[in-house]
């Protein structure tokens, strides 16, 4: 895995963490991202370099779920089943799917690598139901922004 790959996966969990924390916290974004930058994040010795995080990926996800949080929820509202809402999901759950919701709109990372991303991130939190689900989700989610991408990907076997 190349180091900026990893800075990467770093940096998405480390913003599906400080979505959480602003949640619970009840704290602002730009607060969250200066305490995760100035405390949290790149603290690691140099011999592990892998554990650094890419801060401009981390600081976007954080500070743009935050500011389309609303319309973020109804994109994830609409793929939840039995009119389930945003707010009934527990809160990592809820953090990762608008951080990966945000992600997907974009077009610069293909969409099964933020899939694959963030239901990695999802299996070290939760069990193998809660993983699935938000497979699944997100799947639902890639179709509907990026179908053409995700029936090529088909098509292909992948």
């Amino acid at each position: 895995m190349t180091q900026n790959r990893r800075q990467k996966q770093v940096a998405r969990l480390a913003a599906v963490q400080a979505l959480f924390q602003l949640e619970a916290n009840g704290q602002t974004a730009a607060s969250v991202i200066h305490e995760f930058k100035e405390f949290r994040l790149n603290q690691a010795p140099p011999d592990q370099e892998d554990t650094r995080v890419d801060s401009s990926l981390f600081s976007l996800i954080v500070a743009s779920v935050d500011r389309e949080i609303r319309e973020l929820d109804i994109k994830i509202e609409g793929v939840l089943a039995g009119g389930w809402t945003v707010l009934r999901l527990d809160p990592t759950s809820r953090a990762l799917l608008r951080a990966a919701c945000f992600e997907l709109q974009g077009k610069s990372v293909p969409a099964r690598v933020i899939i694959k991303e963030y239901v990695d991130i999802a299996g070290g939190f939760s069990g193998k139901e809660e993983t699935a689900f938000v497979n699944a989700a997100l799947d639902t989610l890639a179709r509907k922004f990026r179908q053409k991408e995700m029936n090529e990907r088909a098509e292909l076997g992948g």
